[in-house]
């Protein structure tokens, strides 16, 4: 895989917005691979990186990829909307 990005720095949110094409072989790579790609590219570590959008045309090996490179975990969990908790299923009430 390689990837290409371009870098720009929001002081407000204090995060880089990573925009890049990625070319690749076979299935589109998931987020966690994306996520591994770009921590090694960037430095930093992978508990700061929030993939966002992984598009792919039909039938193509490139992708464009939108992420977000925080400065600190903290701001990370700040910033980034929570993920829902699965619902676990209630045992059958007797009566």
């Amino acid at each position: 895989m390689e990837l290409s990005t371009t870098e720009k720095y929001n002081p407000l949110l204090e995060r880089k917005e990573i925009t890049g094409q990625l070319s690749f072989t076979g299935k589109t790579p998931s987020n966690q691979e994306v996520t591994d790609l770009l921590a090694s590219k960037l430095g930093v570590p992978k508990e700061t990186i929030a993939v966002k959008h992984v598009y792919t045309k039909f039938g193509t090996t490139t992708a464009t990829v939108h992420a977000y490179a925080y400065s600190t975990p903290e701001q990370l969990l700040n910033v980034e909307p929570k993920k829902k908790e699965k619902k676990t299923a209630k045992p059958a009430e007797s009566t």
